[in-house]
C-alpha cells in the first residue's frame, strides 16, 4: 500500500472533521474487509444520500457474508439519517460485484454518468 495515499486517507477518515467514515470487519483480531462512506444531498427528493466510495472484503472472506453485513450497516446509517438512496459505483468489468449487489436489491441507474475533472497541479 501507498503509504503516502494511506496517509491522506487516514486524515480524511479520522480527523476532527472527517470527511468520510469506515465501517471495519474484522475476524480474530485481523481486519478482513471495509466499507468508506460519506454524505451528499440527493436533490431530486431534497434529502441526504449515502455515497460509498470504496467497499472491499478480502478474497480469503468472500462468500461468508462480510459484503452483505457491511452494505446492511451502512443501509442502517443510511435510513438512521434520513436518507432515501445510497449511491456508488461498480467497475463495468466486475459483473462478480455487480450480481453482489443485484441480490441486495441495487439497481443499475443509468440515467446519469459518472464525470471526473483532474484538480490537483500535475
Amino acid at each position: 500500500m501507498d503509504q503516502a495515499k494511506f496517509g491522506r486517507f487516514e486524515a480524511m477518515a479520522f480527523a476532527e472533521s472527517p470527511a468520510c467514515s469506515v465501517l471495519l470487519a474484522e475476524l480474530d483480531g485481523r481486519a478482513i474487509g471495509y466499507l468508506v462512506h460519506y454524505w451528499g444531498v440527493w436533490m431530486d427528493d431534497m434529502a441526504p444520500c449515502l455515497h460509498i466510495a470504496d467497499l472491499f472484503v478480502h478474497p480469503d472472506a468472500h462468500r461468508h457474508g462480510i459484503g452483505r453485513a457491511l452494505m446492511n450497516r451502512a443501509t442502517e446509517i443510511a435510513r438512521a439519517s434520513g436518507a432515501v438512496h445510497m449511491f456508488w459505483t461498480v467497475w463495468r468489468e466486475n459483473l462478480g460485484a455487480q450480481d453482489f449487489y443485484k441480490r441486495l436489491g441495487a439497481e443499475l441507474f443509468e440515467e446519469e454518468r459518472l464525470m471526473k475533472l483532474a484538480v490537483r497541479a500535475r
